[in-house]
């Protein structure tokens, strides 16, 4: 009660859910590809199927015969991932090309020891 008597209304109730949170957000600013990505490929890594696909430093070492090839296979596990999670990659971006180019990206963010003895290799001539 205040000094006049009269009763202070309660505060409203918090949302119950993340998606009752969800729909009081004040921004619609979506999650870039990239950011998708990354969030699948942190899940996937675990996974030895997923990460096969990243550790050839000579062509012949790849999965399927090419490091463009091996970074496709991976592109088709993050968009079946995706959809098996109920993960909207947007429109525009749900090709493989884009989800290629945004893995580069995304692993570019990672000290990665075998792209870095790959780019050695080929800058000392080493390389077939």
């Amino acid at each position: 009660m205040s000094d006049n008597g009269s009763v202070r209304p309660g505060a409203p109730p918090l949302p119950a859910t993340v998606q009752d949170l969800d729909a009081l957000r004040k921004s619609n600013k979506r999650s870039s590809l990239n950011d998708i990505v990354e969030q699948i490929n942190r899940e996937l890594w675990p996974n030895p199927d997923y990460q096969k696909y990243f550790w050839a430093i000579w062509p012949e070492e790849t999965q399927e015969g090419s490091f463009q090839c091996d970074d496709v296979r991976a592109a088709i596990m993050i968009q079946k991932y995706a959809e098996d999670h109920g993960i909207t990659i947007p429109p525009n971006s749900n090709k493989l090309s884009p989800i290629v180019k945004s893995l580069h990206v995304v692993m570019a963010r990672y000290e990665n020891q075998t792209r870095k003895a790959r780019r050695e290799a080929v800058l000392n001539g080493t390389d077939e």
